[in-house]
């Protein structure tokens, strides 16, 4: 008989059976080159609801009859104990899966953007930027796992809301008409909305008003290397997002961009705040706004971008929503564009002064 398995540990493959995926009622040990006997340690446990499945397991095995029935150990059946651990396992995996089917349907009845979202446009792959304008289908869509992730980040940023006005600071997050603070540029075709803007704050800060707010939540791995590192280097994407953002709302609060705005980070796993004043970048900003007329231009032009990588298996491209569509096209456009987009003339740079104003 095989050793016992800790009751803490049951690994996920041992709760239902591998014939008739059933809950587990007892486990045995299979592999065709390590007989029983064997003091190799290469062979697998596998769990079954009954010995008449694990001999159907068998059958679908290689060798003959002999050599398969050499290989096979007298059904371990499972303690009481074990089980009603296993049956938890079981109802936790089962309400886990109505969960994210009830998020997935959610999420795809959420009406699709129409704009290029200003807080993507730090985004190194400007192709796959043009992918999301043009909302072509992802490769596969988010499973109920990262929608969970995403929603959790809407209530820690609500908490981090609500722990700014404990501590004294005036953090708007609403307009006088409801709805949140945000810009619109080049037709309505580049949007961002902001998570709020700070009026006033404690009076020992070295701060200025009026301020940019940002605000995000991070795994305890993102969190320590921004807390190391600072937002610059450790997120591109965060950074050219706060100058975008700072530099569209000056039109609408006059101040923001002369003030350093004000990135907030919590560690999802031990509620560690990170707080870093961001001054604006204005070449940061000129840069992310110009990569916006590229893409929008582009996707008018019916033009594609060249990507950011020549390999399939790059880093960038491996994990690509749309690596699909995009490595398919390979044969009609080589990577590359088929015309060199500079300065559109339909599309003008939108800020073409933040740089002399910020130098």
């Amino acid at each position: 008989m095989m050793s016992r398995i800790s009751i803490r540990a049951i690994p996920d493959h041992l709760t239902r059976c591998q014939v008739c995926h059933q809950p587990a009622m007892g486990r045995g040990w299979f592999n065709p080159k390590t007989p029983r006997g064997s003091t190799a340690r290469t062979r697998s446990e596998v769990a079954f609801c009954s010995a008449q499945c694990q001999w159907v397991f068998l059958d679908h095995k290689e060798g003959s009859a002999d050599e398969r029935a050499k290989t096979l150990t007298t059904l371990e059946f499972i303690t009481t104990q074990e089980k009603n651990t296993m049956d938890t396992h079981l109802v936790s995996d089962q309400i886990t899966h109505h969960i994210d089917n009830a998020l997935q349907s959610e999420h795809q009845q959420e009406t699709p953007r129409t704009y290029l979202s200003g807080s993507r446009l730090g985004v190194a792959c400007e192709r796959a930027l043009q992918y999301e304008y043009l909302k072509t289908p992802v490769d596969k869509p988010f499973p109920g796992r990262i929608l969970r992730i995403f929603a959790a980040g809407h209530v820690f940023e609500e908490l981090a809301i609500h722990w700014l006005r404990m501590a004294g600071f005036d953090l708007h997050t609403q307009t006088s008409t409801g709805g949140q603070y945000g810009f619109s540029a080049a037709d309505g075709r580049i949007k961002g909305h902001v998570d709020g803007i700070l009026a006033s704050g404690p009076s020992d800060l070295n701060m200025t008003y009026p301020a940019l707010w940002e605000c995000k939540s991070a795994k305890n791995s993102a969190w320590n290397d921004l807390s190391k590192r600072g937002l610059t280097i450790a997120n591109p994407i965060y950074a050219a997002q706060v100058a975008l953002y700072q530099a569209y709302m000056e039109e609408h609060i006059p101040g923001i961009s002369q003030n350093p705005a004000l990135f907030m980070a919590i560690n999802k796993d031990t509620a560690q705040l990170y707080c870093e004043l961001i001054p604006f970048n204005g070449e940061l900003a000129q840069r992310s706004s110009d990569k916006g007329v590229r893409i929008l231009a582009a996707c008018d032009a019916n033009d594609w971008l060249p990507r950011i990588a020549r390999d399939p298996s790059h880093f960038g491209c491996k994990f690509c929503s749309w690596r699909s569509p995009c490595w398919q096209s390979e044969s009609t456009n080589n990577g590359h564009s088929k015309t060199n987009i500079t300065s559109p003339s339909d599309l003008q740079p939108l800020i073409p002064t933040w740089l002399e104003e910020s130098a």
